[in-house]
């Protein structure tokens, strides 16, 4: 059986992972400690990849926009709308597509 989780979960977890792998480094923990944090960062796009493919780990680790959703910085994400320009993008001032 197969269960679908969220990529967004997954990536969270990997910077999860990479943070505590430097503060690890940075604190001084054994070093058997800080390589099997290092190691568990390598892991999960190696595992998301046998999973779902080699597109899948390159969605992982792309640090893009999501498509359908605006870029610019705000307290949330907010859907484009349907005024946005007929080539998509973002109808804000501070972006340019």
């Amino acid at each position: 059986m197969s269960v679908a989780i969220p990529i967004t979960r997954v990536r969270r977890k990997l910077v999860v992972f990479a943070l505590l792998t430097g503060v690890a480094a940075l604190a001084g923990l054994p070093g058997r400690t800080v390589a099997a944090l290092a190691l568990t960062c390598l892991a999960i796009p190696l595992a998301v990849a046998a999973a779902g493919g080699t597109g899948l780990a390159r969605e992982l680790l792309r640090a893009g926009v999501r498509e359908g959703w605006c870029s610019h910085p705000t307290a949330q994400p907010t859907p484009r709308s349907a005024t946005a320009p007929a080539g998509g993008g973002c109808t804000c001032a501070t972006l340019s597509s």
